[in-house]
């Protein structure tokens, strides 16, 4: 069912429970610093005051902005509350104010200076202090797709190029491959002569390359060569490659028009790529970052030969102590392998530090043979260029950016909500007899499986089109041509109009209009809510499916656990209420705007 279909047809109605998953949405947008998120006049008017914490207009609406729609207050029946109407309003800023009461608790009662915690901190630091840097790099280079792109990208975009090629370890091999080739010999001669990776197990050594879809450097070199051509010798992550195109594909194009978003897509990936490249290469430069190319051609050989990621037999990663160690000779582990410069300190690290750290590593993490020496260099440079960008972010003063440090801040406060939650959300487990016995009895209908429907629905755009296609369904029309017709929703279009097993406890204009029905009555234009109109069939009735307690046990338990769980949380939070001090001005949600204002979304 599609989810515009969807939309009107709500779930089952619950008990409202606003529980720590409310509260971690919350805490996972906050961007409160400690000691409280207002700032003043410009913050707008005061919403509540949590101790020493205050949430005002600007703190609720940029959180509320920030969540996605999934993650709005509902109602009791599970239908998403009006943001812009005071039920609404107010849910949400209880969700702020419990999320502040839990931060609260969990400082006083240290979980800030948790070991687990304090790690967790840093790694997001040096994480988010990355992220940064990288969006405002891209930030200052990626430039709009201009009309000589857009032409450009258009004229090759549904090219494909189907090439055969050799791959080798070294620029050397991959040059003197070439110039033989071009000097007479036969390709396939050549190709067994110098091809050093690996070949597929069937069908022939060979490659095709749309347009757009590699990365640039490689496909620069395909597609600067002509059919029956040799390209130069490329450097990819597996190897430096030499390829001959054998054939060039060209695929029928829509419209320029309509091919811009696609163009503009890639244009936009691949100037990111290449500023992430050309500022990866200037940090290495920056920190004399240096690989030892003897050492790694050694540590290279020493490499198991074909290596697997999973046993044949039982398809399970294979076991860390049944991989073989790397095999380097012990007059080589003295050899420096690589260095780099980070907090004002030259680190060196020889071939015997990579074996211990090679030896150590899962099956998944260690370089294969068959990725070539280009592969175990990138693997070598991907291990220390955390270091280094870690170094330059502090460098750059990012660990102290301002939005560093309150996403910083607002993820440790989220991981301590959890452990609070974990260690004091406490209440009796055991459910007895009796227990089953009286929650039954007071919601067997929840454990029956529902009354369902099915039939066929047509969204028209306004109450004539419905109406003109209900005219044309008594006349004898199909269903599936009337909702091509008039349908306004793509997926039920695609479904010709099919309404599947709809639960009796689903809620919403087309639901109430198909469980008001007998089977084959077509109902009169239905308003949606949104000024279209439905035109609604029931096909069929599946009734319903009592339940019986001892089918159920396992649920109803489940459920009692929940609700305990539930009411042991909102006593803490009483509690904590009491002790810390909420103060609301409800009076004053008046002033914030709605999610659909804030996001612009209002559909």
């Amino acid at each position: 069912m599609s989810s515009f279909v969807s939309s009107f047809l709500s779930p089952h109605p619950t008990r409202r429970r606003f529980g720590l998953v409310a509260l971690l949405c919350a805490a996972a947008w906050v961007l409160c610093v400690v000691g409280g998120c207002g700032g003043g006049d410009d913050q707008g008017a005061l919403l509540a005051q949590v101790g020493d914490v205050e949430i005002r207009v600007a703190d609720y609406e940029e959180n509320l902005g920030l969540i996605e729609k999934n993650e709005l207050p509902r109602d009791e029946h599970r239908q998403f509350l009006d943001m812009s109407q005071l039920e609404g309003k107010q849910e949400f800023l209880t969700t702020l104010v419990n999320k502040e009461l839990m931060v609260n608790q969990a400082r006083v009662l240290g979980y800030a200076d948790d070991a687990n915690v304090v790690a967790a901190r840093q790694s997001l630091l040096a994480y988010e202090a990355n992220v940064q840097m990288a969006s405002e790099v891209m930030e200052t280079g990626i430039k709009k797709t201009s009309d000589e792109d857009f032409a450009r990208y258009y004229a090759l975009i549904g090219e494909a190029r189907t090439c055969s090629y050799l791959v080798t370890n070294f620029k050397e091999d991959a040059e003197a491959a070439r110039e033989a080739v071009l000097g007479g010999e036969d390709w396939q001669d050549i190709r067994d002569r110098f091809h050093e990776g690996s070949s597929p197990a069937k069908g022939r050594q060979e490659i095709t390359v749309p347009y757009g879809r590699y990365d640039e450097k490689f496909e620069a070199a395909i597609f600067a060569t002509g059919v029956g051509e040799y390209s130069q010798p490329v450097e990819t992550a597996y190897g430096w490659w030499l390829l001959r195109v054998e054939n060039i594909d060209q695929a029928d194009l829509p419209p320029l028009e309509e091919m811009k978003g696609r163009i503009d897509n890639v244009n936009f990936n691949r100037q990111k790529a290449r500023m992430q490249m050309e500022f990866r290469d200037a940090t290495r430069k920056k920190h004399n970052a240096w690989i030892n190319e003897e050492a790694l051609w050694k540590v290279y050989q020493g490499l198991p030969e074909e290596e697997q990621l999973l046993d044949p037999e039982t398809q399970e990663p294979i076991p860390d102590d049944q991989l073989a160690p790397l095999d380097v000779t012990p007059m080589d582990l003295d050899l420096d392998f690589y260095a780099y410069d980070a907090a004002g300190e030259r680190h060196t690290y020889t071939v015997a530090d990579y074996k211990d750290r090679y030896d150590r590593m899962s099956t998944f993490a260690r370089p294969k043979k068959e990725h070539m020496v280009t592969g175990l260099r990138h693997k070598i440079e991907a291990g220390f260029e955390r270091s280094i960008l870690n170094d330059e972010a502090k460098l750059q003063g990012y660990f102290e950016h301002p939005a560093v440090l309150a996403k910083v801040n607002h993820k440790v406060e989220e991981i301590m909500i959890t452990n609070l939650y974990g260690d004091l959300v406490v209440f009796d487990k055991r459910i007895t007899p009796e227990d089953l016995e009286g929650y039954w009895a007071e919601h067997a209908d929840d454990f029956a499986t529902p009354e369902k429907r099915t039939g066929r629905l047509v969204i028209a755009e306004d109450e004539a089109s419905a109406a003109a296609a209900r005219a044309q369904l008594v006349d004898g029309a199909l269903w599936k041509d009337i909702v091509q017709e008039y349908g306004t929703d793509e997926n039920n279009q695609k479904s010709n109009g099919k309404l599947s097993e709809v639960a009796k406890t689903a809620t919403g204009p087309v639901a109430d209009a198909l469980f008001a029905m007998a089977v084959e009555a077509l109902s009169e234009p239905v308003d949606v809510g949104d000024g279209r109109y439905a035109v609604v069939r029931c096909d069929a009735i599946t009734p319903m499916v009592p339940a019986t307690i001892e089918d159920s046990n396992q649920r109803i338990g489940a459920a009692i656990r929940g609700q305990r769980k539930e009411d042991a949380f909102q006593q803490l939070l009483a509690k904590w209420t009491d002790e810390i001090g909420v103060v609301r001005h409800d009076e004053n949600l008046d002033q914030v705007q709605s999610w659909e204002e804030l996001t612009g979304d209002d559909e």
